[in-house]
């Protein structure tokens, strides 16, 4: 998966592409962003959050967490 973002505003820009929300604050650690139409499966919370300080470990948590809420990696590849 080449070309993962590495940046929060990278990744801020995926997620609104994919359709989430932002609550338009920080949060206690980070940025929350949920999806209106779409419901995660369990364990994932209703919400992504997305910190400041991104590493290629917490690019494939957040890719993960989309994946809870029915998009496919080939979708999420697309935004980036």
């Amino acid at each position: 998966m080449a070309g993962i973002p590495n940046s929060c505003k990278k990744w801020d820009k995926v997620l609104v592409a994919l359709g989430f929300k932002c609550s338009g604050s920080w949060a206690k650690h980070g940025l929350k962003f949920t999806h209106p139409t779409r419901k995660p499966t369990p364990p994932q919370l209703p919400h992504i959050l997305l910190q400041k300080d991104i590493t290629p470990s917490r690019s494939r948590r957040i890719i993960s967490e989309i994946k809870h809420f029915g998009f496919t990696e080939d979708e999420i590849s697309e935004k980036y």
